[in-house]
């Protein structure tokens, strides 16, 4: 739709029996075609807007974007905040087809969140699942990966980009138990139990819950407290808030998993004096405006971040990047690398993306 429509604005720009081409051959100024080739303008200048906001929308609600258009964001953005390479030399894929003892997947679903947590022993575990439109993908994900049972599956909070992807998940693959947090929104909490009542087992976890696989330590750091809605913003504010917050801990690196929760959950984690520091930060919120806050990078201490979204808000990620490039931290993107994937040993980690962004 938007490129037909670019087409038919550049068609009326350039047909040369547009008003605005005429040449007068009386020689006298003819006020008729000047009002016609303004009143062209503004349809145009309408068109063009419509066009936009029209794109806006058909990728708001994580449908994919058109590839034109995202080409031309990626460009635009990349060229002020350029995406670090991936090192692609021998050593380093002799080391990606080597074995690890923890492998963290950032799968690529647009603007929601998927991670998946392998263990050497055979330990699968998820935390969210993306939206509904990227289902069929996480599924077929996890089949390359070998998956046929995942033994916890957390579920930050209750909103389409992080649960969407969770009925098709469940009738692919057998599931032990779901962890959910104990500060949800019971209107919310209600519709999902009912998706999984009977079938799976679950449990409400909040601060200080800790999960034992093999060498994977994940550890529940957040969120601290309820929190109140705000006068003036809608409910998903403090349903952000609610996010579970997570910590995974290995011989080699820490990883923190921030979810969607926004500024004010970050300063209670800070204030909480919980040990954040990190070598892996999972940026809360899909890099948007409200999260990542300064106070959070100077506890957690970064070094590389990485940011699950399909680049609909490339503003708000180029705030992010900054702060996060100002404290030497280096940035992975799903929208530009595709789906990541973390490999640990008990000494080290690297990392392998899908896509090489140029």
């Amino acid at each position: 739709m938007f490129e037909i429509l670019c087409v038919m604005i550049a068609v009326q720009v350039r047909s040369s029996d547009s008003p605005c081409n005429r040449i007068d051959m009386t020689g006298t100024n003819s006020k008729k075609p000047a009002k016609r080739c303004q009143i062209n303008c503004v349809l145009l200048l309408f068109f063009t807007i419509t066009a936009f906001l029209y794109g806006v929308y058909i990728t708001s609600y994580n449908k994919r974007p058109y590839t034109s258009s995202r080409k031309f964001l990626e460009l635009f953005i990349s060229r002020y905040h350029p995406v670090p390479a991936v090192n692609s030399s021998q050593e380093v894929l002799d080391k990606l087809n080597s074995s690890s003892l923890v492998q963290v997947h950032f799968i690529d679903v647009g603007h929601g969140n998927a991670i998946v947590l392998l263990d050497d022993d055979g330990t699968v575990i998820m935390i969210d699942s993306g939206n509904r439109y990227y289902s069929k993908e996480v599924v077929r994900y996890l089949e390359k990966l070998g998956v046929k049972k995942i033994d916890l599956f957390v579920i930050t909070h209750y909103h389409n980009d992080h649960i969407g992807g969770v009925p098709a998940i469940l009738e692919t693959f057998m599931i032990k138990k779901f962890a959910l947090s104990k500060y949800q929104p019971e209107y919310l909490a209600s519709r999902f139990l009912r998706q999984i009542e009977g079938k799976v087992a679950y449990e409400h976890v909040g601060v200080g819950h800790t999960w034992q696989f093999g060498t994977i330590e994940l550890r529940v750091v957040g969120p601290i407290r309820e929190y109140e809605h705000l006068k003036g913003k809608p409910g998903f504010y403090v349903e952000n808030n609610y996010s579970i917050v997570t910590q995974l801990v290995t011989p080699a690196i820490n990883v923190l998993f921030m979810a969607d929760a926004k500024r004010r959950a970050e300063l209670d984690l800070v204030n909480s004096y919980a040990d954040l520091k990190t070598d892996v930060l999972q940026v809360g919120h899909h890099g948007r405006y409200g999260s990542t806050t300064e106070e959070l990078l100077d506890v957690s201490k970064p070094r590389y971040a990485i940011i699950s979204t399909c680049g609909n808000y490339p503003y708000a990620h180029m705030d992010i990047i900054s702060k996060l490039e100002q404290i030497g931290c280096k940035v992975l993107r799903t929208d530009h690398h595709g789906s990541i994937v973390l490999k640990a040993t008990e000494k080290e980690y690297w990392f392998k993306v899908s896509r090489n962004h140029s």
